[in-house]
């Protein structure tokens, strides 16, 4: 009897041990998954900030909802470019400013403090040239560190009105500044009080849109260089800036043979809408901006016209950059890097802004696009040039325009320009 009480009594103990044994495992397993299993990623709240319309990005939004649901987007839209940089950077000085926000291509100079570089580990300077035309590794670049990414590339072009060259007998644009020459005195009209009709908008000062970009575009295609390598001085009053300006000037000059454009006939932009300019020198959103002003006007857009130098026009365009106060800094750039680099991504922003293409990839796509296929082939020649403040600099370049209208002399007008401008770099 004693001895059956105590094999009952080990089977007792040997069960009960079975059982212990079996819950720590199961509490083993337990405290496994709960401590070394990979955490979820935490919810991100990241900031934007652009001078556009949400809508422009509200596809891109979505679509990084989808793929990343931990991340949220807050964006704050500005329907002014001056406004926007006024408010971001007095956000910025308070250490308030957004994640994310848009930069110019020329304006990297005044804002690289501001930013925080994406990380070569996540993307290369040698990819970025790989997959974006080569302005882009000029202008948001620095000492092969990458500041900034596109998600398009306007630039300048020729927009003309084909009725009025229709009517002169003109059958096709003009590809060379020569030809441009000779057109517009055929184009310009005159009554008694003078020019009421431009051949093509040109040499003015304040009213002629996109004047400082123009003009550098011309001395690039004479290979006039803007700034030295060291970014201590501005260079363009050399022979070859002083001939590029002197041509834009003639325009202008009632003594020139190429007289076609008046400062008092009003602002360039308007005046071609209005079907008193027969040409006009303007990006894809300026062409945009006049067909919204006159759908019924008959325009037609062709490259910008060139000299027989260095093939040129001017890339104008904003790149999107990851503040240095962001505390979600490599999430952000994550973002940027998909908006940019993403055709499907991309593609989804040119389709809301009607802007053309940044991506290699989608400018060999839309290359014989009847709205787009000038402008992205033109970004593959696409220039700017890394201004100190570019608000700044606009007017230094109105007023040598101003001077050149009354016949100051060129070089000395481009000499005063340029210490001015030097004047900038050395106190920025």
């Amino acid at each position: 009897m004693h001895i059956e009480q105590t094999m009952d009594t080990k089977k007792i103990t040997i069960i009960i041990v079975a059982i212990l044994g079996v819950g720590a495992l199961i509490a083993g397993f337990f405290v496994y998954g709960l401590f070394l299993r990979k955490p979820e990623t935490p919810p991100v709240t990241l900031t934007m900030w652009a001078p556009e319309p949400e809508s422009y990005y509200a596809g891109m939004f979505t679509r990084l909802k989808e793929a990343y649901p931990f991340v949220t987007m807050t964006y704050r839209a500005f329907t002014d470019a001056a406004q926007y940089e006024r408010a971001l950077l007095d956000a910025l000085a308070a250490g308030q400013g957004p994640d994310i926000f848009t930069v110019a291509n020329n304006d990297l100079p005044r804002k690289l403090n501001k930013l925080f570089p994406l990380p070569a580990t996540m993307y290369t300077a040698e990819r970025l040239q790989a997959e974006f035309p080569d302005t882009v590794l000029r202008d948001f670049t620095k000492n092969g560190t990458i500041y900034a990414l596109p998600l398009y590339i306007d630039t300048l072009a020729l927009v003309y009105n084909r009725d009025l060259l229709n009517e002169e007998g003109i059958a096709i644009p003009p590809s060379t500044w020569e030809e441009v020459q000779d057109m517009a005195g055929e184009l310009a009209k005159y009554d008694d009080n003078g020019l009421v009709r431009a051949g093509i908008a040109l040499g003015g000062s304040h009213n002629i849109a996109h004047m400082k970009e123009i003009i550098s575009a011309l001395m690039f295609q004479n290979g006039a260089e803007m700034v030295n390598e060291g970014y201590s001085d501005a260079k363009f009053a050399s022979l070859e800036g002083t001939n590029a300006f002197s041509f834009y000037m003639q325009f202008a000059r009632p003594s020139s043979a190429a007289y076609a454009w008046n400062d008092a006939l009003g602002f360039s932009r308007d005046v071609f809408a209005a079907g008193r300019a027969a040409m006009v020198i303007e990006t894809a959103e300026g062409k945009e901006l006049i067909a919204r002003k006159s759908p019924f006007l008959n325009a037609g857009v062709a490259p910008l016209p060139q000299v027989d130098g260095q093939k040129a026009t001017y890339a104008v365009y904003r790149g999107l950059a990851v503040s240095r106060q962001s505390k979600n800094s490599r999430t952000a750039w994550g973002v940027v890097l998909a908006f940019a680099t993403n055709p499907a991504y991309a593609e989804s922003y040119l389709g809301a802004s009607g802007r053309p293409p940044a991506l290699r990839a989608l400018v060999n796509k839309y290359l014989n696009d009847p709205a787009f296929g000038v402008f992205a082939r033109q970004a593959l020649i696409g220039r700017a040039w890394a201004e100190p403040d570019p608000e700044r600099v606009t007017e230094i370049f109105a007023d040598m325009a101003g001077k050149g209208l009354i016949g100051a002399d060129a070089f000395a007008t481009l000499k005063a320009a340029q210490d001015a401008v030097t004047s900038l770099m050395q106190t920025r």
